[in-house]
C-alpha cells in the first residue's frame, strides 16, 4: 500500500484555521482510512477489525513522521469521520 496521498499532508492542510494535527488525530485518520480500505475489499466478516489493527499498525509510524505537526483544520477532521470511502479521507485535505 502507498502512503503517497499522506505525504501531501503538509502541503495540502494549508487552507482555513488551523492548528498542528496531533498524535491522536493521526493515529485516528490512520484508522479510519485501514478500516475504510479492508472494509471495501474485504467486507463486514468477523477478521476485518483484525485486519485493520494489522494495517494500521503497519501505517501509524510512518503517517506519524508526515502528520503529527502539520496544520490540521476541524473542518478537515469532520470530513474524515463522515467519509465512506478512503479516497474521500485524502479529498478531506484538498
Amino acid at each position: 500500500m502507498r502512503l503517497g496521498p499522506f505525504v501531501l499532508l503538509a502541503v495540502v492542510l494549508q487552507a482555513g484555521c488551523s492548528r498542528p494535527a496531533t498524535v491522536q488525530e493521526c493515529e485516528y485518520i490512520v484508522r479510519r482510512v485501514a478500516e475504510l480500505r479492508l472494509r471495501s475489499t474485504v467486507g463486514r466478516t468477523a477478521d476485518t477489525r483484525k485486519q485493520a489493527d494489522a494495517l494500521t499498525r503497519q501505517l501509524e509510524q510512518e503517517i506519524r513522521k508526515e502528520c503529527v505537526g502539520m496544520p490540521l483544520t476541524d473542518g478537515a477532521m469532520a470530513c474524515v469521520r463522515r467519509a465512506t470511502e478512503s479516497r474521500q479521507v485524502i479529498e478531506c485535505f484538498h
